[in-house]
């Protein structure tokens, strides 16, 4: 059976592995394929592996030499990317659940529009059990460039990558994912820079995104990862201002001008959950630029860090 789809899932924590691969394996759309690659963990994924996957030819296993993931995580992405040689990939993740009809939803969708180049799932919230928190609002079945943008920073949006599915080709020649340290905001800069000819949304909720204490968006006592978001947030905010341009907005210029106020507000609130995590020559780095690009007040973010700096010191 000839591939269309290739899942590509860089592997790391063995905690919900097995739930994971049971739920690629299950698809009622069956021509895919699937690429686990360990990044080198001090787990044992590949028994777990072999016992859930191991028999099905459809699902290949390979392990990198050095762990790639604490460098750059989008560093492993790309790489992944570059072994794809389907029409479509998705790049899943070692502890969220697809729905039994993810694939057959994007299949629909894939062939509906065959100008589109990057198709998302519509997504719901779980907890460490599996159950259910929020679900994603319904959007509709196309939306250009400047909706999808305005989409992704609305109040109601779940972001998360392995929702998504894109054209491999055109996904190769756009540059691939946009590194960013720690992959904060990665997602959201890629699936924007693929939508200049629309997103297309299933109806039907296919994808199970986790709300783990070991995941990296639950990371906010760790200085070097607030650190890196820190980095991140600028980075991206400086991204976004410089590609806002390449938007189409003809009528919808004030939808946009509305996105990136949005876009800019969200950029802030991470980096004021973060910056409190950071160290104090990490704070003093990053004074100028959180002045100067986003307009904080500094008073008012050295006040929220020193009240976290002394709490810990007194633990």
């Amino acid at each position: 059976m000839e591939s269309k789809y290739t899942f590509l899932l860089p592997a790391y924590k063995a905690k919900y592995f097995e739930e994971a691969l049971l739920s690629i394996k299950k698809q009622t759309f069956k021509e895919f394929k699937v690429l686990v690659s360990d990044d080198c963990s001090p787990e044992d994924l590949k028994s777990i592996y072999d016992r859930i996957v191991g028999n099905d030819s459809r699902f290949g296993y390979r392990r990198n030499e050095k762990n790639i993931g604490s460098i750059s995580l989008v560093a492993h992405w790309n790489l992944l990317v570059d072994l794809c040689d389907t029409e479509f990939f998705i790049m899943a993740s070692d502890d969220d659940v697809y729905e039994a009809h993810y694939l057959e939803e994007i299949e629909r969708l894939t062939n509906k529009y065959p100008s589109v180049d990057v198709f998302r799932g519509r997504v719901k919230y779980i907890d460490e059990y599996g159950a259910l928190l929020l679900n994603d609002i319904m959007y509709p079945d196309l939306l250009d460039q400047a909706h999808f943008f305005s989409q992704i920073f609305s109040g109601n949006y779940i972001s998360c990558e392995a929702n998504f599915c894109y054209r491999t080709q055109p996904f190769k020649e756009k540059a691939k994912y946009v590194d960013f340290p720690a992959a904060w905001f990665s997602d959201d800069a890629t699936h924007i820079l693929m939508s200049s000819d629309g997103c297309a949304n299933t109806r039907s909720v296919v994808f199970g995104f986790r709300n783990s204490s070991i995941s990296i968006s639950n990371s906010w006592y760790n200085s070097n990862e607030a650190e890196k978001k820190v980095m991140a947030s600028l980075d991206f905010w400086k991204w976004i201002k410089e590609y806002r341009t390449k938007i189409v907005e003809d009528s919808e210029k004030m939808l946009v001008s509305f996105a990136l106020e949005n876009c800019r507000r969200k950029i802030v609130r991470n980096v004021e959950n973060n910056i409190q995590m950071c160290g104090f020559r990490a704070f003093l780095r990053f004074y100028s630029r959180l002045k100067s690009e986003l307009n904080l007040s500094m008073p008012v973010l050295f006040y929220s860090w020193l009240r976290v700096y002394v709490r810990q010191k007194n633990i």
